[in-house]
Order: structure tokens, then C-alpha cells, then sequence
């Protein structure tokens, strides 16, 4: 036990260990921000818009809706992924299925997201203006914890930012 060399393998593989662990910790650490929409994501909403009967109504029926909507791609979406991979695993996989396999996972996320984009827009529409606000508030929250990038700026931001500046009175 006295060999340096040894020991020296020893620490860095416990050092290894080590990061591994913390990294594993980190990613998949609990996010509080995302607990309470998580959870209950309905109940969440409600609750910080405010919304009244009539609007919870609408929106349970528009909530329904939309999962069972989301219900039948995901299941889809599951079974291209499956039938993707597994072509992988054939003995002389085409590239031509593989493309066209990949297509249909591409357009299947597509509708889903329209999908969602459509819900949201359809609950954004029975909101008065001050749950617009807090809409949009939480909404930019989860957008950017969930894909760790800043919600885009609003329309004509963009345009006003690379504007060239006015020119001088004394041109």
C-alpha cells in the first residue's frame, strides 16, 4: 500500500466518483420554480390569474380538450421513435424509410407543438388584460427555466435595436 503510483490511481478515480456524483446531483436536482406549475398546472393557474367561474369553466373544458389531444401524438410519437430505432437495428437498414420515419417524428412534434401553441393562444384570448400580464409573467418564467433561454423579445424589438441612429442636426 505504500506504492505512490497506486495511490495516486486510487484518489483519482474516488475524484472521478466524486464528480460524477455531483454532476448526476445537479441535473437532476428539484427546480422549486417549476414545482408548483408542474404539480398542478391547472390549479397553478387559476389561482395566480385569478380566474372566475366562467373563465375556469372555459378553461377546464379547453385543458380537456387539449390532453386528450396530446394524449394521441405522444402515444404516436412514442411509437415512430420505437420504429425508428429499432430500423437501426436491422440487418440492412434503408435510408430512405429511416428519412421518411424521421419526417413523421418531425411532423408529428410539429402538430404537437402547434397544438399547444394553439392552447395557449385559446387561454391567452379568455383573459381580461391584467391576466394577460400576469400570462405573460409566467409564462416567460417557465419558458426560460424550461429551455434555459430567454423568451424572445416582443414584435418590432428586434427591428428597433439594429436601427441605425438619427442622423445629426449639423448633417
Amino acid at each position: 500500500m505504500s506504492n505512490p503510483r497506486f495511490l495516486k490511481i486510487v484518489i483519482g478515480i474516488l475524484i472521478g466518483i466524486n464528480l460524477a456524483t455531483l454532476t448526476f446531483m445537479w441535473v437532476t436536482r428539484p427546480r422549486p420554480e417549476l414545482e408548483q406549475t408542474q404539480r398542478a398546472p391547472g390549479q397553478f393557474l387559476k389561482k395566480a390569474l385569478r380566474l372566475t367561474p366562467q373563465q375556469q369553466e372555459q378553461f377546464l373544458h379547453m385543458r380537456k380538450n387539449h390532453q386528450q389531444q396530446l394524449i394521441v401524438y405522444h402515444k404516436r410519437n412514442q411509437e415512430l421513435r420505437r420504429r425508428f430505432f429499432n430500423h437501426l437495428l436491422e440487418s440492412n437498414p434503408d435510408p430512405i424509410q429511416m428519412l421518411q420515419l424521421a419526417d413523421s417524428i418531425a411532423l408529428n412534434q410539429k402538430t404537437l407543438d402547434t397544438l399547444t401553441y394553439q392552447h395557449f393562444l385559446s387561454m391567452k384570448r379568455i383573459l381580461n388584460k391584467k391576466q394577460q400580464e400576469k400570462f405573460r409573467d409566467i409564462f416567460f418564467k417557465v419558458f426560460v427555466t424550461i429551455t434555459s433561454q430567454p423568451l424572445p423579445p416582443p414584435p418590432g424589438a428586434e427591428a428597433q435595436r439594429h436601427r441605425p441612429p438619427p442622423p445629426h442636426p449639423s448633417d
